[in-house]
């Protein structure tokens, strides 16, 4: 069995998170857009009800891909932190 790359299996674990989060955008959009056109069918009110959807959906996905970014940057710096050497006493060990 071949053992798998830790950079390449890291880059693949950003890239999905990512498509996660876009997919998410996507959802909320798509979704609160297709809520906004059902209640124009049904009130007869067109279009403010999909106006309200889509704005809705877009406001609100683009709050949580902006909050999932933050969040993955968080965590990136903190494991970049604990790769970093940690300072060393310039006079050696203490005896």
């Amino acid at each position: 069995m071949q053992r798998r790359n830790s950079s390449d299996y890291r880059a693949r674990r950003v890239l999905l998170r990512f498509a996660t989060a876009g997919s998410e955008l996507a959802a909320a959009v798509i979704g609160l857009t297709l809520l906004g056109w059902w209640f124009d069918r049904g009130f007869n009110t067109s279009p403010v009800g999909l106006l309200a959807g889509a704005g809705l959906g877009i406001v609100g996905g683009m709050y949580n891909f902006l909050r999932d970014a933050w969040r993955f940057r968080q965590e990136d710096d903190a494991k970049d932190q604990d790769k970093r050497p940690q300072d060393r006493d310039e006079d050696g060990p203490q005896v």
